[in-house]
C-alpha cells in the first residue's frame, strides 16, 4: 500500500520495474493501460483518495497527476481513452468526471450526474473508434457521452 507501481513479467514471474510515488494519497485502487500511437504505453492510476495519475510505462516515469475526483473516497471504475487524451472516472454517487490529459489542469473538463442520478457507476469505457464514453450504473442505465 505504498503508492508504487510494480511491473510484473508473468513469463519470468519477476518484477521488471518499480515506479515510485504514483499515488501520494494511499494505495492504488484501479489501473488502466493503453498503447499510444507513438508505440509507447501509458497507464492511468487511481489512488484511494481520488488522485488520477498518468504514467509512461516505457520511460518508467510519472507523466503527471491529471486530476482529482470529488468526493474523493467515492471513486469507482475508470477508463483511459485509446489515444490517451482523456481519463474518465465514475463515482459510487453517480457522478462521471472526464479529465483532459493534454493539459496541465487538474480540474475535470466534464462532470455529470444527470444520466445516472444517485445510482453508483459500475463501468466506464471509451469506444476505440468514435471516442464516445459509455457508462453503466447499478440501476441498469447505460449512457453514451459524446
Amino acid at each position: 500500500f505504498d503508492g508504487c507501481v510494480r511491473l510484473w513479467d508473468s513469463r519470468s514471474d519477476a518484477c521488471v520495474g518499480t515506479i515510485e510515488g504514483v499515488s501520494q494519497d494511499g494505495p492504488i485502487v484501479a489501473a488502466d493501460a493503453v498503447p499510444l500511437s507513438s508505440g509507447d504505453a501509458a497507464a492511468a492510476f487511481l489512488g484511494k483518495m481520488g488522485a488520477v495519475s498518468l504514467v509512461d510505462l516505457r520511460a518508467m516515469a510519472i507523466r503527471r497527476e491529471v486530476g482529482r475526483v470529488k468526493p474523493a473516497p467515492l471513486c469507482g471504475p475508470r477508463a483511459i481513452s485509446i489515444n490517451a487524451v482523456a481519463v474518465a472516472v465514475g463515482g459510487v454517487d453517480g457522478t462521471v468526471s472526464i479529465f483532459d490529459l493534454s493539459t496541465t489542469s487538474t480540474k475535470p473538463i466534464a462532470f455529470g450526474k444527470d444520466a445516472h442520478g444517485d445510482s453508483g457507476i459500475l463501468s466506464v469505457g471509451f469506444d476505440g473508434t468514435s471516442g464516445a464514453l459509455a457508462t453503466a450504473d447499478k440501476s441498469g442505465v447505460v449512457a453514451v457521452w459524446r
